[in-house]
């Protein structure tokens, strides 16, 4: 059988014949030992302070003012990059600044969030009423929204008439004494919430897909005297409620 490969002069179980250093043939010219190609440009001498003192700074400035750490591990990589320095100390600025950002603009989301899903005074701008945008914490007893999201605090008013999604049907004491802890207030308000439900609902109406969740106090509020919590009752399958649970008039469809 004839191989594929190529034999030398001696046959196929003769002496084989390599080809010495001097016969090695480079598809892609004259080569010196170096391991330079001819007529190539010799490398720029490496630096190792480019950038570097900027990138340095900018690791500590990115943990307590993330966007300015950002910027400057910026500039260390640009200037790494010109001068031929180290672009790890650049990057690791860029990295950490762009984490401790994140941070930073995950706990404001956060806490906006959390104020304006919490039932607190002064949440509720002058004059709202049916097609304005509220905190869910500031509707009042009576008042339905038109869609309501856990992931959305803010929620836009609507006639109960209407088709929508929740309504606030009771305001619950909690007590007076000091603010029972997070857990402590949700069960409390729960358990009034849904007596209220019971007592509220009329029995023909179809609440399968209803569920009672409550808005209340958080420890800054409760501070300041809101002791109370509000029912609101959701239609899981979306804007299936018409009518007011309040006025006894509630439909579902």
């Amino acid at each position: 059988m004839t191989s594929s490969w190529g034999q030398g002069h001696g046959g196929p179980s003769g002496p084989q014949h390599l080809p010495g250093p001097a016969e090695t043939a480079h598809p892609f010219g004259q080569y010196f030992g170096s391991g330079q190609p001819y007529n190539s440009a010799p490398p720029r001498p490496v630096s190792t302070t480019a950038g570097r003192a900027v990138g340095i700074a900018g690791i500590p400035v990115g943990v307590l003012l993330g966007p300015m750490g950002v910027a400057l591990g910026i500039i260390s990589f640009l200037q790494a990059r010109r001068g031929d320095g180290p672009t790890g100390y650049g990057v690791a600025a860029m990295i950490v600044g762009g984490l401790s950002t994140l941070a930073l603009t995950l706990f404001i989301l956060a806490a906006t969030a959390a104020a304006l899903s919490t039932v607190g005074p002064d949440q509720r701008p002058e004059g709202a009423g049916s097609g304005s945008q509220v905190p869910i914490g500031s509707m009042a007893v009576g008042e339905c929204a038109l869609e309501a999201d856990a992931a959305q605090p803010v929620v836009t008013l609507i006639d109960c008439a209407e088709w929508h999604q929740a309504e606030v049907y009771a305001e619950v004491d909690l007590g007076d004494g000091p603010y029972p802890g997070e857990n402590g207030v949700v069960e409390a308000a729960e358990s009034l919430c849904l007596d209220a439900a019971d007592a509220l609902v009329p029995p023909s109406a179809d609440v399968s897909d209803i569920v009672v969740s409550v808005v209340v106090p958080d420890s800054a509020a409760w501070n300041e005297g809101v002791t109370f919590a509000r029912c609101v009752a959701l239609d899981l399958s979306g804007r299936n409620m018409a009518g007011s649970i309040t006025e006894g008039t509630l439909q579902t469809r």
